[in-house]
């Protein structure tokens, strides 16, 4: 497989195609595979290429670094924040030490603010794009991206062949490195650090506007910062910073082209939706490009389609956690829709009969068997159409069962929280299959229904 087409499954539109045969390439297509092949849950093939691209001392720096970050993602995605930070730190210790790292990071911090606007106007919204200055790369062209403005026959942070640029080089590993620390700082509950570790990703990214007059920074650390800034405002309780943030994702990731990186974030951005609806906001309606709607409804059909789009695409880690999320939303709707119809409290015990009381998303009731007249009990969300093979689910998974007529559902396929929660274990085994003994051994210590992706 050659650069561009290499780039293009890790970085474009192709993100399922089989990534093949790697071993003689040039570092940065090594590094590229071994993004592609995380992306479609191949943790073990891809930390192969990863270590050896870290321990080959004839690796260009800026690739060693990036491959660095790239395995304390994979961690990351699985659970091992801890062990991802030691990774992450090598990776800052191998970029910011790096002969002509990060040209212009000794301009002052009020020069970036008049150049390109305070922080709080700033935030990680600089505008996205190729890397600005050559020499702050030395990967080939044709996976580096242009080092100039962007071509005029296609959008800014693309290569010469019309896919997006991997953005591998120097400024983007330094960058990466900081926005991974501070994602491995929120997983460990570290919200202080997190936060300072993200304000100084965004100076660098400022100082990069800077550097190149501003014109364009490179668009992946514009894209990963924005993920780190909605989570941590997700674990703030900051629901309004968390929408602006994922929805400047879904931006800066749909201009890109890049579809593994826009599942992402729409991913994303139905969380904080499903996380909003679940709080109570009111809302009908998107108030901005990639925003959506705080309804249990909007937040569930978005998490659908987004599961529904990384499993067609091969994106199976994507298609695992969207499919948990989905499962939590769909939890709501039907939480919501009971609660509507049999005056119910909000936690689901109707005339607080103490019956059928969830704990929680994704928590069983205490009851189950049939419904009005011996009705079978179905495990959909409100409106779904019946299907000849519904059975009562009698597993822990099951819930009160009482209100047949509502649980069924018109978002997306008929299926419920236990059945996104079942097919969602159904992929996380072939993830687990497809992992090395690290990554397996993180996913054993939590169980099923505690197993969450980071979305860096």
């Amino acid at each position: 497989m050659d650069d561009s087409r290499v780039s293009e499954v890790a970085f474009g539109g192709r993100p399922g195609v089989s990534v093949g045969p790697v071993g003689r390439a040039e570092p940065v297509v090594r590094w590229a595979a071994a993004v592609a092949l995380g992306g479609q849950g191949r943790y073990a093939a891809a930390a192969a290429l990863l270590e050896g691209l870290v321990r080959d001392p004839r690796v260009p720096v800026e690739i060693r670094a990036h491959a660095l970050v790239t395995r304390a993602s994979h961690l990351r995605q699985r659970g091992g924040h801890a062990l991802a930070d030691g990774l992450d730190g090598r990776a800052l210790a191998l970029a910011a030490g790096a002969p002509g790292a990060l040209p212009g990071a000794g301009v002052r911090s009020a020069e970036v603010d008049r150049r390109v606007g305070p922080p709080e106007a700033r935030g990680p919204s600089a505008r996205t794009g190729a890397p600005g200055a050559g020499r702050w790369s030395t990967a080939p062209a044709d996976l580096r991206g242009s080092t100039g403005p962007a071509p005029s026959d296609g959008p800014p942070g693309v290569t010469s062949q019309g896919v997006p640029s991997p953005c591998a080089d120097l400024f983007s590993a330094h960058v990466d490195a900081l926005t991974g620390l501070a994602a491995d700082a929120l997983g460990q509950g570290a919200l202080t650090r997190s936060a300072r570790l993200l304000s100084r990703a965004d100076v660098l990214l400022a100082i990069g506007v800077v550097h190149t007059g501003g014109r364009s920074v490179p668009w992946r650390p514009v894209v990963r910062t924005a993920w780190v800034h909605s989570e941590l405002a997700l674990a703030r309780g900051d629901l309004d910073a968390a929408s602006v943030a994922a929805a400047r994702a879904v931006r800066g990731a749909a201009a890109a082209g890049s579809l593994r990186h826009l599942l992402k974030s729409r991913l994303l951005a139905g969380v904080v939706a499903a996380v909003r609806a679940a709080a109570g906001e009111a809302g009908s309606a998107e108030a901005a490009a990639g925003v959506v709607a705080p309804t249990p409804e909007s937040a569930l059909a978005a998490l659908d389609a987004v599961a529904e789009e990384a499993a067609t695409a091969g994106l199976l880690p994507l298609a695992w956690a969207a499919l948990l999320a989905a499962a939590d939303a769909a939890g709501t709707v039907v939480r919501r829709a009971g609660t509507a119809s049999s005056g119910s409290s909000p936690d689901g015990d109707p005339e607080g009969s103490g019956r059928g009381t969830p704990g929680g998303p994704g928590e069983p009731r205490t009851d189950a068997g049939t419904g009005p007249a011996g009705a079978p009990w179905s495990d959909d969300p409100p409106g779904a159409a019946a299907r000849p093979s519904d059975r009562p689910f009698e597993g822990p998974e099951g819930h009160d069962r009482r209100l047949d007529r509502l649980l069924r559902s018109t978002i997306g396929a008929p299926s419920g929280p236990a059945r996104r929660r079942h097919a969602a274990a159904a992929t996380l085994s072939v993830v687990r299959a497809r992992s090395e003994g690290t990554g397996r051994r993180l996913m054993g210590e939590r169980s099923p229904g505690e197993e969450r992706l980071a979305v860096v």
